[in-house]
């Protein structure tokens, strides 16, 4: 797990890392410039080919997860429109043009005075001694001081005779569709909107065609708190930022504000991250493969639980069928469905190795031989599944998934709370399942506390669905992770899934893959962080297989091995934050 730090406990890292290795400040950026420029290097081959253009361009590589840069079959035009694309993508696609074989890219990068412009001003010496074609524009010298390392760096640059253009004074930059730029504006210290002479920059930089990076964080984006959408901020950009990743790229306010990010080891000091856990932390493949649980040789059916779903009302028996068959599809040994008696022949066809249970003829005093349960997708919210919820609260004594409309009954009838059985219950809400529940709140960080809060109270975990779905559990013992332990009441945030998941039915497969985890004997926590992070990443094949446009939850099932087998060839060993990270 990666953790998520808040500015000040960034800076105490990079501080501490200077004292405890000791190193310079400005040896620090050095590191964080050539973390910068290790990865251009892999990712923009054609950028790194001589300048003459006389030899073919390699296409960018894809390895790290990065969107190739668009296609086209036009040739690219001198210089791009001054006008915002339509396109999205994570890096480059918002310009629908193609890079020419025939010119090599160059590199225009816009440097601030503060120590983001410093690696930005050390990034540009690196690619002119690579003989990269490079440009430079930042602010007159004249107008403000610059800090200490940007104006060492800003010097350094001067002298590797780096082209370098004053903003205000030479006019803007002409950008090639081909081209690459690279922000380096300003960083994580802004608390605010930007001064009118960087905005009008940020307002050039988004109008501009070409593959977009920004350093460390988007300019013009607060890194602890949303920020408001009519704010200038450097649009669809990747952001390399380095070591962690900052709490405003999980937010839904600034969506597009980066369009993903990448995270890149700078060398802080591993010590410092187990003395300080974070409050909130990423999840990665390592995380789901520790706590995948094992298939013994000599098991049987039984061993990997027998599951009960209560799912499906007249009409909705497609919800049963699809929490079902993720529950199948993701290891449970013995399933049984309970739904309503029209919904009988649907089920024994679409879910043949599932057993038919008639709602209406539950013997509840014989819950017992269950391993878990799982109550909500298409019940409905009837006086019917009122009673069906409360039967389960009342002689449930194994693990428990809510979602759907047993958490709308929930939210009609708060009093039901407090019969959830503590320590052992997943709540699957999403944003508006989860504000009946808790309340409205005003924005993300609010909304963040107000799930722990609700976890706190009622002791139960609770998983808000989103394009970074957070998790938070009860105040609990720590639990082992990568670098250490992470405190009970840490938040962690999913970095699988994309948009082609918002789709019907998807949530009722992540109750199906949170129901089998918890009948296959994980604790709910450890439960619902594989099933969220299981059921991202098959959404992630899903859509490799059929595009995010034409993908359904179906779709998700039937990816669900590949995600399987990808965290299964995961080592098991703890390990620091890998060279780089990709996440959208």
């Amino acid at each position: 797990m990666i953790p998520v730090y808040p500015v000040d406990m960034i800076r105490k890292a990079d501080a501490e890392t200077i004292r405890r290795q000791g190193i310079s400040s400005w040896q620090l950026m050095e590191r964080a410039a050539r973390a910068c420029f290790d990865f251009l290097a892999e990712n923009e081959p054609e950028a790194f080919e001589p300048a003459s253009g006389q030899k073919p361009l390699a296409k960018p590589a894809e390895s790290a997860g990065l969107a190739a840069p668009p296609q086209s079959a036009e040739t690219a035009e001198e210089s791009c429109p001054q006008s915002i694309a339509e396109g999205k993508g994570i890096a480059g696609a918002e310009c629908p043009g193609k890079r020419q074989a025939s010119r090599c890219p160059k590199f225009v990068i816009f440097c601030g005075r503060g120590n983001n412009g410093g690696d930005g001003f050390a990034l540009a010496r690196m690619l002119k001694e690579r003989g990269c074609p490079v440009e430079v524009w930042m602010p007159d010298k004249k107008e403000g001081r610059f800090s200490p390392d940007a104006g060492r760096n800003a010097q350094l640059m001067q002298e590797k005779n780096v082209p370098s253009r004053i903003f205000g004074q030479d006019g803007l930059p002409e950008i090639r569709k081909e081209d690459i730029l690279i922000d380096a504006l300003v960083g994580t210290g802004l608390e605010g909107r930007l001064d009118e002479a960087t905005a009008a920059v940020v307002e050039f930089i988004n109008t501009c065609c070409g593959t977009k990076y920004s350093i460390d964080i988007p300019s013009g984006l607060m890194a602890d708190k949303p920020t408001p959408r009519e704010n200038p901020v450097v649009e669809n950009s990747l952001c390399l930022s380095f070591q962690f990743a900052k709490k405003a790229f999980l937010w839904p306010e600034n969506g597009g504000r980066p369009a993903g990010f990448v995270l890149l080891d700078i060398g802080l000091d591993e010590d410092f991250m187990r003395e300080n856990p974070a409050d909130a932390y990423l999840l990665q493949d390592r995380d789901a493969a520790r706590n995948l649980p094992r298939r013994p040789k000599f098991a049987h059916k039984g061993f990997f639980g027998r599951d009960l779903l209560i799912a499906g009302s007249l009409g909705m028996a497609g919800a049963a069928v699809l929490a079902g068959r993720a529950a199948l599809k993701s290891g449970c040994g013995v399933l049984s469905i309970a739904s309503c008696p029209d919904n009988r022949l649907v089920l024994q066809t679409a879910v043949p190795e599932a057993l038919f249970i008639d709602q209406t003829q539950i013997d509840w005093a014989k819950l017992t031989f269950c391993s878990a349960i799982g109550i909500g997708p298409g019940i409905g919210t009837s006086e019917h599944a009122v009673r069906l919820l409360k039967n389960v609260l009342q002689f449930c004594q194994v693990p428990l998934v809510i979602d759907a409309d047993g958490l709308n009954i929930l939210a009609r009838n708060p009093t039901l709370l407090e019969f959830l059985p503590k320590g052992r219950c997943i709540l699957t809400p999403h944003l508006k399942e989860f504000e009946r529940l808790a309340g409205k709140a005003s924005g993300s960080p609010e909304r963040l506390r107000r799930q722990q809060e609700f976890s706190d109270r009622y002791g139960a975990v609770v998983v808000l669905k989103g394009a970074h779905t957070s998790i938070s559990q009860p105040h609990a013992p720590g639990i082992r992770a990568t670098g250490g332990a992470i405190p009970g009441q840490a938040l962690l945030f999913n970095t699988t899934g994309n948009p082609g998941m918002a789709t019907g039915g998807s949530g009722d497969v992540l109750t199906g893959l949170c129901l089998s985890l918890l009948g296959q004997g994980l604790p709910a926590w450890q439960a619902a962080c594989t099933a969220v992070y299981l059921h991202g990443l098959a959404g992630d094949y899903a859509a490799l297989h059929c595009t995010e446009h034409a993908m359904t939850a179906a779709d998700i099932i039937a990816s669900l091995p590949d995600a399987f087998r990808q965290i299964s060839l995961q080592t098991h060993h703890d390990a620091s934050i890998p060279g780089f990270a990709v996440f959208s």
